[in-house]
């Protein structure tokens, strides 16, 4: 009843001060258990296949059979990684070795498609151009011999 000046303040101030132990205390309480880590080597362990895999016929099946996950949960937590789905992630890294072998090889564009992990030409140049803005060919005659993207 006896307001001081700057009493919200001063209020304001204390209810800062408990957010913030609040917040260190919950912190704490959900750092890494085993569980978590499990989990989170897991994803490693997948990101890492799909790294070495991504020119093969992958499924996210196989991948999370590899991380002993459901298939549901596994692209849960792929997804809240990556920020990404598991096909944009392969997609993405096949356009990528796609981008690198048009700027230092002349190996022909259905050759390269099929390298990298597509298994048709239309479906490569579709993606290509959704991802890059124009098709292989004309990124090839952009970017030849480039090594900076």
């Amino acid at each position: 009843n006896e307001r001081q000046n700057s009493y919200l303040l001063a209020l304001k101030a204390d209810l800062l001060k408990l957010l913030v132990m609040l917040g260190r205390y919950f912190g704490e309480e959900t750092k890494d258990d085993g569980q978590y880590r499990y989990h989170r080597d897991a994803m490693i362990k997948s990101i890492q296949y799909i790294k070495d895999h991504f020119n093969e016929d992958i499924t996210i099946e196989e991948i999370s059979k590899i991380t002993i996950l459901s298939q549901s949960y596994f692209s849960y937590l792929f997804k809240a990684i990556t920020h990404k789905t598991f096909v944009e992630y392969v997609t993405d890294l096949r356009i990528n070795a796609a981008m690198e072998k048009l700027r230092n090889t002349g190996m022909l564009v259905v050759d390269i498609c099929f390298s990298v992990g597509f298994k048709s030409v239309n479906h490569f140049n579709r993606m290509f151009k959704k991802a890059m803005g124009m098709s292989p060919l004309q990124y090839r005659k952009l970017n030849r011999g480039r090594k900076d993207d």
